[in-house]
């Protein structure tokens, strides 16, 4: 059935069955009315505008606009869509487009007070399983001109695909940011067990860098460190911590650091608290000179032991790491569980930290244990608490080597040498010239006196040739042959046998002479020609000892000189002799008048047989 509508209708109309509106207005500025259709549809040919204030209300069934033509919405206000239920905007064919093209004002909003479900408040699907896609674009020329923000105060926004996950940007300068807006974000990439490949540069702008791994390989040959540093006067090194906890036993404590060696131990004159322990009178008065060191209190049965933070040397008091100062990657801190008392001891322990480094103002490399290291000190220069043993293989002394220095003049067989390197305490020591030109006749390769020395401009060199001439641009390259000295307090070989110098035969051997004894006792390690230095000591205290120096061609009795001696408690002084063709002997003279038993005398005998 087919209606027609006059436009100046002014009452409701009530329709059971379809609704025909042809080349009509729904007007609603006429009037109030309403338009019912039950059970049926509205077909319009050339409906132009719903005027005034228009509502379209279902009741039981849904209202479905459908056609082969397109349907405009296009209105000076604002759109509203409103529904009770879950509603559905669907294209069968084409696209589907949100647009606001005012260029100014234009804003598209999507929005949803509802909870968060199986997919989400707000769920956007291209269901296409081979081609779907979702792409957000802007043109716009702003910073920030796509945005995903979560303002809730702990929402977050989360990311997952099955497969590549790409962010990319054409900038070359800003790049890609992550992280950047909020100072202390931490950021984690992948999880324990991931690969994450950097194939460009990078660069940590931060104070600190924490590797915690197990191994660390670096393909690069090499190792720059203090690279990009302007501050001078800061030492250069690589700090390996040694294995150490604080802990409360009363067993045995535990770790690398008090296994070793007490540096200092004292009693508490007074007591402290959980967080400080006073140290004994004659404990150092500087400020902070126990920092890092580790301490063991002992009160009673418990064992404490704790690492110091800070010292006060007028007070003498210790303030050890607390709980509190504890950290993720530092766990040092603990307060004592028993507070020190007036009775308390104590030990110190300096070497928790080893370290091979650069001194920047000595330029000396050394190898040293140190009670600070990098992870809770601002390290800048290290302090050296002892210097570490090092076993190696064969060790290679090289001098400081000098090329291209002017031979400034000559006179007999002296030429100047023109070096900064001159200094006082050259004067007596020699160099090596490994090369030299321009000097009438040449010089030799070999080693030559240092005879004087003009501080920081020439030195000296006697040659072994009278020079006649020295060109304009003579020069030589030498090795400063007293900067490759071998220094040491107390040399002794390899499981305190006695050390093989080239050129210096060194033996040790026992010499047993019983004590009221005046026969002589052969060495059996000399030879029975040569020359040599005997140093005799009795292995007991208060022993004779002697040095000689003896030598002998075989043919007719060695010279034995007493370089000097000191007689033994019991009055037994020692002497020696070399007979001809016999090897030189050690005997008593006098000896004990009364004694029993042996006198057994070290001998180190330095020297050898010609």
């Amino acid at each position: 059935m087919s209606y027609a509508l006059p436009s100046s209708y002014l009452g409701p109309t009530r329709v059971n069955g379809d609704l025909d509106v042809t080349f009509q207005s729904l007007d609603a500025t006429a009037g109030t009315g309403s338009l019912n259709i039950w059970n049926g549809n509205l077909y319009t040919a050339g409906i132009s505008q719903l005027v005034g204030g228009t509502n379209i209300i279902t009741t039981t069934n849904p209202f479905t606009v459908s056609g082969s033509g397109a349907v405009t919405m296009n209105v000076g206000g604002a759109i509203s869509l409103t529904a009770a239920a879950s509603s559905a905007y669907t294209v069968s064919s084409g696209s589907l487009t949100l647009s606001a093209s005012n260029a100014t004002t234009g804003q598209v909003i999507i929005s949803s007070a509802g909870p968060q479900a199986t997919n989400g408040s707000i769920f956007v699907n291209a269901t296409n399983a081979t081609n779907g896609q979702i792409t957000l674009s802007s043109a716009g020329g702003i910073s920030q001109a796509i945005q995903l923000l979560s303002t809730g105060t702990s929402g977050g926004i989360y990311m997952s695909a099955n497969a590549l996950v790409s962010i990319q940007t054409t900038s070359t300068s800003s790049g890609v940011q992550i992280a950047t807006a909020s100072a202390g974000v931490p950021v984690t990439l992948g999880t324990a067990t991931s690969t994450i490949t950097i194939p460009g540069n990078l660069v940590v702008s931060g104070t600190r860098t924490d590797l915690n791994t197990v191994v660390v390989n670096v393909k690069d040959n090499f190792l720059d460190l203090n690279v990009g540093n302007l501050i001078t006067g800061y030492d250069t090194g690589i700090i390996g911590r040694r294995v150490q906890t604080p802990q409360d036993t009363t067993g045995v404590p535990t770790g690398e650091v008090v296994s070793g060696r007490v540096m200092e131990f004292g009693t508490c004159p007074s007591g402290g608290s959980t967080t400080t322990v006073v140290l004994s009178g004659y404990a150092s008065t500087t400020d902070n000179y126990y920092n890092g060191w580790w301490i063991q209190v002992t009160t009673g049965a418990t064992k404490s032991i704790r690492r110091i933070k800070s010292y006060v040397g007028s007070t003498k008091t210790a303030t050890i790491y607390a709980t509190a100062d504890n950290q993720t990657d530092f766990t040092d801190g603990l307060d004592f569980t028993t507070v020190p008392t007036g009775s308390s001891t104590y030990q110190l322990y300096s070497e928790g930290h080893s370290v091979v480094y650069n001194n920047t103002s000595s330029n000396t490399t050394s190898i040293i244990s140190s009670a600070q290291g990098s992870a809770t000190d601002t390290l800048q220069n290290a302090t050296v608490a002892q210097y570490q043993n090092v076993n190696t293989g064969q060790l290679t002394v090289q001098p400081v080597m000098l090329k291209n220095q002017l031979v400034a003049s000559f006179s007999g067989k002296n030429i100047v040498i023109n070096t900064k390197f001159a200094a006082a305490n050259l004067v007596g020591t020699y160099v090596f010239i490994r090369r030299s030109s321009g000097i009438t006749p040449s010089v030799a390769n070999g080693t030559y006196l240092v005879a004087s020395a003009t501080v920081g401009t020439s030195i000296t060199v006697t040659t072994s040739v009278t020079v006649t001439a020295v060109t304009a641009t003579a020069s030589a390259d030498i090795d400063l042959l007293y900067t490759g000295a071998l220094k040491a307090d107390y040399i002794t070989g390899n499981n305190f046998a006695a050390p093989i110098i080239p050129g210096i035969p060194i033996s040790t051997e026992t010499v047993i002479i019983p004590q009221t004894s005046t026969t002589p006792v052969p060495l059996t390690t000399a030879g029975t020609t040569g020359a040599y230095l005997v140093i005799v000591r009795d292995a007991s205290p208060g022993g004779a000892v002697a040095t000689f120096s003896i030598s002998s061609n075989g043919a007719i009795n060695g010279t034995v000189v007493k370089i000097s001696s000191r007689q033994g408690t019991n009055n037994q002084r020692l002497e020696m002799q070399w007979p001809s063709g016999a090897a030189p002997q050690l005997s008593h003279n006098p000896a004990y008048a009364s004694g029993s038993g042996n006198f057994n005398y070290t001998c180190t005998i330095i020297g050898g047989a010609n």
